[in-house]
């Protein structure tokens, strides 16, 4: 997508230079951290904050385990389950556990047609779009109720990026 002028341009690399060092300090306090659940609700928040996200945007923090996703944290006005089964979200969780992306622009009509039970459940919820980042271990899932929003391929990039860092800091590694 071409930028139109130097100020959406701008816009964009002061956004993603926000996220690198947002990034960074929450990698850090995770690393740091001897509580990691609660460094975990502390990087939600401050994610939450930074990305300007309103309480009609959910962000939630999982691991990916035998059941399925395991909620470790969540920042908005919905709460999901505690897990979200295989039963639950099939193709969704098969995209997750391959450390695949998962970007609903515009849900559901963005879902593929093997999705049926995420359509019915995110049509019940009043989902407009989604994205999942996932690392193989965590997801980060951002998923609004309100407006649709726009996540360009670079700001993708680096929520990949992120959730990757968060996961090695998680294991304990540098």
């Amino acid at each position: 997508m071409p930028f139109t002028d130097a100020t959406q341009c701008m816009s964009c690399l002061n956004r993603i230079t926000r996220m690198r060092m947002v990034t960074e300090k929450c990698v850090e306090l995770v690393r740091d951290a001897e509580d990691k659940l609660q460094a975990f609700k502390d990087v939600i928040e401050i994610a939450h904050v930074c990305n300007g996200f309103t309480n009609d945007v959910t962000m939630s923090l999982r691991l990916i385990t035998p059941k399925g996703l395991e909620l470790l944290a969540a920042k908005g006005d919905w709460t999901a389950p505690q897990i979200l089964t295989d039963e639950m979200f099939p193709w969704g969780l098969k995209k997750m556990r391959a450390r695949e992306t998962v970007h609903i622009p515009v849900y559901p009509w963005d879902l593929p047609l093997e999705a049926t039970k995420e359509r019915a459940f995110g049509d019940r919820m009043g989902f407009r779009c989604l994205l999942a980042l996932s690392s193989g271990k965590l997801v980060i899932i951002v998923v609004s109720r309100g407006i649709i929003m726009q996540w360009t391929p670079e700001i993708i990039e680096r929520g990949e990026w992120f959730v990757c860092e968060l996961t090695e800091a998680y294991d304990g590694e540098s």
